[in-house]
């Protein structure tokens, strides 16, 4: 009876939340994790994904205590983890590591930037990661590269992790990625078509998720659109996810609303037999990006 009570929330009666998502319902802040409802049923499971703000040094336990506290606030499956850091001069710890320990997760790191690489004069990674409650059969790491053409002006290498997990008796992949930051798309072009043909060596449901520095009409959107479909698509306008109601930086002040939709969930267009019966924003201090959470049925 404890192990019901412990899946089955109360709050939202189940079939509530298989219908699609209302504009209102989505943009949600940080909440008691009692007002969603989680799914005993294997053939039900959550995806989260989140910019966690690494590349900003100075991480404390604090820290790390704040951006798990919103983790496990959604009960999420899997997390896809954005800006991470591992033993870098900025951040002395295995972020993806600690934040698995604190959830309860197991986790799975892509490196971006090697130790003492072109344009990175420290020790340590910067990657993605992504974060699994089930068990993962497959592991697959890739690179993805900015345009020659735009220089090296801050420039930075990407990568994408990707894993094949067991969820009851289906096989879901779960892929996370980070796009070229700077202003001008030229490289998110390039890593958007470049993105496809890694896309494309994946078999079966492929869910991939990530901070793709790039709004729902952009260039690079519309070539992932190509292959891929935003889990929001019910929904207009896009919801916003950047920035959360973190200060901002140079100037201190806090933004309540985010205003650009650059973080998305989306699956693969074809060969798809799961679907998205849920999606939200949840704003939280803990980043500077929200975070999203999708919640899928098999088909």
């Amino acid at each position: 009876m404890k192990s019901m009570k412990k899946y089955l929330l109360v709050v939202f009666a189940v079939m509530a939340a298989l219908t699609s998502c209302q504009k209102e319902d989505v943009f949600a802040p940080w909440r008691d994790p009692s007002k969603f409802v989680v799914y005993a049923d294997n053939s039900y499971f959550t995806v989260m994904h989140y910019n966690i703000f690494g590349a900003q040094g100075g991480w404390t336990a604090a820290r790390f205590d704040d951006v798990a506290a919103v983790i496990r606030s959604q009960k999420p499956d899997f997390v896809s983890l954005n800006e991470v850091d591992s033993m870098t001069t900025r951040n002395k710890y295995h972020m993806a590591r600690e934040l698995a320990n604190r959830t309860g997760l197991t986790h799975y790191y892509a490196v971006a930037r090697e130790p003492y690489s072109l344009h990175w004069n420290q020790p340590g990674a910067y990657g993605d990661a992504i974060l699994s409650r089930y068990p993962v059969r497959e592991v697959r790491k890739f690179k993805l590269y900015p345009d020659a053409a735009q220089g090296e002006t801050d420039k930075e290498d990407r990568c994408v992790c990707a894993i094949k997990a067991v969820v009851g008796e289906q096989l879901v992949w779960i892929v996370t990625t980070h796009l070229d930051h700077r202003g001008n798309e030229m490289s998110r072009v390039k890593q958007a078509k470049d993105f496809q043909t890694i896309i494309n060596q994946l078999d079966g449901n492929v869910i991939v998720c990530g901070d793709m520095n790039a709004t729902p009409t952009s260039n690079p959107m519309k070539i992932m659109y190509e292959y891929l479909t935003p889990c929001y698509n019910t929904l207009e306008p896009a919801p916003a996810t950047y920035p959360s109601i973190r200060p901002n930086q140079e100037t201190g002040k806090v933004v309540q609303t985010p205003t650009s939709c650059i973080d998305y969930i989306l699956t693969k267009n074809k060969n798809q037999g799961i679907t998205c019966t849920s999606y939200r924003v949840v704003n939280s201090s803990a980043s500077d990006h929200c975070a999203v959470v999708a919640t899928f049925k098999y088909n």
